[in-house]
């Protein structure tokens, strides 16, 4: 008997356990999922991965889409930095990831091409290659840690040891993987609008009636002028500070070169100098260095160092060109981009047409100006108020350059006291110098005498 009922019992405890592995693959892919109700079709993905991934790119929708680009690197952000101790893994991607949502919205939305579509993610495109090359020859590929986390990490961990710990991987999780990804898709969301507009647009109820897709025209062209603008600020910007950084280290060497040749070298016991070829043949063979060959690390930034080589090199940091005017010109150029991709979206559903009736307006001029109370709203009134066009200034989609502008200003006040900590006369600099926006300078900022030995 026991054996008829294992008989029985064995094949309904293997279907049971079959019925239960796949509910449990179907439940961790519904959880895993970022926003599993946006699917139309329930496809087993244990059965065929390839398929899924085939019918996923061909009938998904382009949010759903950009939410597994999300989420991806999110992963990836969260799983170096555990792996490495390198927290600078969102910064690589940084200049990447926007291009790709940018441009899975302008493929998605439609079969056909639309030509705003394609103007926002060509300059987001530009504005992703520009950044990618200045970040890499600043060797931001090669390995090296932002200074700005390392500074952070050390205020975190030191005074508070193990809770410190806590309290940065906490800070890793929730602001560098969470909310910088998050950040990062929402500077597409006007993208995401736009495409939303093109893909489901309503259709006009009666002939005379306007599509609330209005067609690419002045209004676009105005942003896309001011788009391309601040990237060229940005990109004159970054070329300034980087050939003032470059020639900087160029003169310091070249002053530690001469004053080293100056200096009687260092013996050994022996009376002789360790030759450099000695030196290196200990590193190659990992044996460790003896004590008159340990070179120590020497700091080129240092207020001796700079009084070494001439203006304005010698201030550390640039105050010429557009630094004259702004202290940080290419972050004003970068946040102001977001907020000029954003009249992509102002355009595009911006409603039009003919009034039934005049309307008594103190303004007689072609065009007009009226701004709601609220200033959420513009209203353009042309030919002798006869015509509006209304523009909805305050959407969502301005929420990710909103939020930019809020990071700049706290990640830009972390560089500045690190600066302050480096160069003294830094804070001559602020005083006379706007912190963003491009104004007139307060006056040329000098190096400090040194104080008499």
């Amino acid at each position: 008997m026991a054996a008829a009922a294992a008989a029985v019992a064995d094949p309904v405890y293997r279907m049971a356990m079959a019925q239960m592995s796949r509910y449990t693959g179907h439940l961790a892919y519904y959880v895993l999922h970022p926003i599993a109700f946006y699917y139309d079709l329930v496809v087993p993905v244990m059965d065929s991965p390839m398929e899924h991934i085939e019918l996923y790119l061909i009938k998904e929708h382009p949010f759903v889409l950009s939410m597994h680009v999300l989420v991806a690197a999110m992963i990836f952000t969260f799983t170096t930095g555990i792996r490495t101790g390198n927290y600078s893994a969102v910064d690589r991607i940084w200049s990447i990831i926007p291009v790709v949502y940018a441009w899975i919205y302008v493929l998605q939305a439609s079969p056909e091409l639309d030509f705003r579509l394609l103007a926002i993610a060509g300059v987001v495109t530009i504005w992703g290659a520009r950044l990618t090359y200045n970040f890499w020859r600043k060797g931001g590929y090669h390995g090296e840690e932002d200074y700005r986390w390392a500074w952070l990490r050390r205020i975190i961990l030191e005074p508070y040891g193990s809770a410190g710990n806590v309290a940065w991987q906490l800070f890793h999780v929730f602001f560098i993987t969470i909310y910088q990804h998050v950040l990062l898709w929402a500077l597409i969301n006007p993208v995401m609008l736009v495409a939303w507009n093109v893909r489901y647009r309503p259709r006009p109820i009666l002939a005379r009636d306007k599509a609330f897709h209005v067609a690419f025209g002045g209004y676009d062209w105005i942003a896309l002028a001011l788009c391309l603008a601040c990237i060229a600020l940005e990109t004159i910007a970054d070329q300034q500070q980087w050939e003032f950084q470059t020639t900087k280290y160029r003169l310091l060497e070249e002053a530690k070169t001469r004053i080293d040749s100056r200096v009687i070298p260092k013996t050994n016991v022996r009376g002789v100098t360790p030759s450099s070829d000695a030196i290196k043949a200990r590193v190659d063979t990992n044996l460790p260095p003896r004590p008159e060959e340990i070179v120590p690390k020497v700091n080129l930034n240092a207020a001796e160092w700079l009084a070494q080589i001439d203006a304005p090199y010698n201030l550390g940091f640039p105050t010429t060109g557009l630094f004259k005017y702004s202290r940080h010109p290419n972050f004003f150029a970068e946040v102001s981009l977001w907020f000029m991709v954003y009249l992509f979206a102002v355009a595009a559903t911006a409603t039009a047409g003919p009034l039934s009736y005049q309307i008594n307006y103190p303004f007689t001029t072609a065009l007009s100006l009226v701004l709601s109370s609220d200033w959420t709203t513009l209203h353009v009134l042309t030919h002798h108020a006869t015509y509006l066009r209304t523009f909805p200034l305050v959407q969502w989609a301005i929420a990710g350059a909103v939020n930019l502008a809020l990071l700049f200003q706290g990640s830009t006040a972390i560089t500045e006291r690190i600066s302050m900590a480096k160069y003294p006369w830094y804070r001559d600099y602020q005083r006379k110098t706007s912190r963003f926006v491009p104004l007139p300078s307060g006056g040329e900022v000098t190096l400090p005498p040194m104080p008499d030995e």
